[in-house]
C-alpha cells in the first residue's frame, strides 16, 4: 500500500495539470459562468476552474452565477 502513495500523488498532480491546461483553453475559447455543459463532471470541473467569477454547478452541470 505504501508503494502506491507516490503513484497516487503523481497521478493527482498530473490530473491537476491537465485540468489547469483545459481551463486555460476553455477561457481562451470564451467559456464563462453562463456556459451550459452537455457532458459530465470533468467538463463541470473545467468550467469551475475557467470561470472568472463564483459559480454554482447544478445537478445537470448547468453553470450559473
Amino acid at each position: 500500500m505504501l508503494a502506491s502513495v507516490p503513484f497516487d500523488r503523481e497521478l493527482k498532480e498530473k490530473g491537476e495539470r491537465v485540468l489547469e491546461k483545459a481551463a486555460t483553453l476553455a477561457r481562451d475559447k470564451g467559456v464563462n459562468c453562463r456556459t451550459l455543459l452537455r457532458t459530465g463532471s470533468v467538463a463541470g470541473n473545467i468550467v469551475m476552474a475557467a470561470a472568472p467569477c463564483p459559480v454554482l454547478v447544478m445537478k445537470d452541470t448547468t453553470c450559473i452565477i
